[in-house]
């Protein structure tokens, strides 16, 4: 080979490496565009398998709309929540089978995962006593515009004891011929669900705004009372359970009354249902009641249990057994997610 002819060689060659070279930097970033384009798509689109978040907005503002909370359509489908949701259906699937309830209905969050199911989610139950926490909700929404309102003192007129007829009977309530300022008589309201004290509450907060009361319910998205018969069975667990999330976002309510709110609902005296077995854990919950005449009863208990991480629970039941029966049922439910979620640490304990 001639030296020409050698080197016209050598330039073919790098020629040659010089456009194989561009070849494939052309295919890279053409298959790097291909991916990024992937990727942000597959990030920014919507995704038909995602969850549907749903918001509870606050109404009444032109031009802010406060966020209340917001729920994933489809919540519990991580698989510690699938194994805790089986657990309390069979549990439930047991006791109606050996005629200890009727029905039950059960909402759980748990604060620290966010993970949260319903099981017999569409089931509605007669709240009962539980009705005494928007009633308390409502007196602290309308002090925050007036203090005075907690110290106006209210008489006791009324020559019927509420409590009378109660299977579970408050140890404190407000007497008859004696005066009590509100904030006394919601202490005894929630603390001793005194029903003396919640009728006089209720029949006096029209007087501080007649619109008050229903607003709360309506800007919560659950059925007014007063829109159902007497008795009728008209809230679900997971409705109810709003009341306690906005106390304990401090979304509804400012800081210091949700604060003080939830620190009345851990001093409740009922400690047969949810606190039962789970020691001295601090709970912040109410209790409903009602018992009629042929022995149909439904008994509910809803709280938020400060354990190492806080979860909310609201367990609520028809039966024809015993009182204690169904006390029974929501403290073996109570004590089946207390060791689901603390069974590392409290493996030994006794119920």
């Amino acid at each position: 080979m001639t030296k020409k002819a050698f080197f016209k060689t050598k330039i073919q060659q790098i020629i040659t490496n010089k456009i194989i070279k561009k070849f494939y930097l052309v295919v890279f970033v053409f298959t790097l565009g291909l991916l990024s384009g992937w990727f942000v798509k597959s990030f920014f689109s919507p995704n038909t398998t995602a969850r549907k978040i749903n918001t509870v907005r606050l109404n009444g503002y032109k031009f802010i709309s406060p966020l209340l909370f917001c729920d994933a359509e489809q919540g519990g489908d991580t698989e510690e929540a699938k194994i805790l949701k089986n657990k309390i259906q069979n549990m439930i699937d047991e006791k109606i089978q050996s005629k200890e309830i009727e029905s039950a209905s059960v909402y759980f969050r748990d604060y620290s995962s966010n993970d949260q199911l319903a099981i017999n989610p569409k089931e509605k139950f007669y709240p009962a006593s539980l009705g005494k926490i928007p009633i308390m909700i409502a007196y602290y929404k309308a002090a925050q515009t007036d203090p005075s309102i907690l110290q106006k003192k209210l008489p006791v007129v009324s020559n019927l004891d509420l409590n009378s007829n109660q299977e579970i009977k408050p140890t404190k309530f407000a007497t008859i011929g004696k005066s009590y300022t509100v904030d006394a008589l919601i202490d005894l309201m929630i603390i001793y669900s005194d029903n003396n004290a919640y009728n006089l509450l209720a029949r006096n907060i029209d007087t501080i705004n007649p619109y008050l009361l229903k607003t709360i319910y309506q800007d919560l998205k659950i059925p007014y009372p007063e829109a159902v018969k007497p008795g009728e069975d008209f809230i679900t667990a997971s409705d109810f359970s709003y009341f306690l999330r906005v106390l304990y976002n401090s979304t509804y309510l400012r800081k210091d009354p949700s604060e003080k709110a939830l620190k009345l609902l851990s001093k409740v005296e009922f400690k047969d249902g949810l606190a039962a077995p789970i020691g001295n854990k601090l709970v912040s919950h109410k209790f409903g009641l009602i018992t009629y005449p042929d022995g149909y009863r439904e008994l509910h208990d809803c709280g938020i249990i400060y354990a190492k991480n806080p979860y909310l629970l609201c367990v609520m039941t028809k039966s024809r057994s015993n009182l204690k029966t169904a006390q029974k049922t929501i403290q073996d439910i109570s004590a089946l997610v207390y060791n689901e979620l603390n069974e590392p640490y409290f493996k030994n304990v006794q119920y």
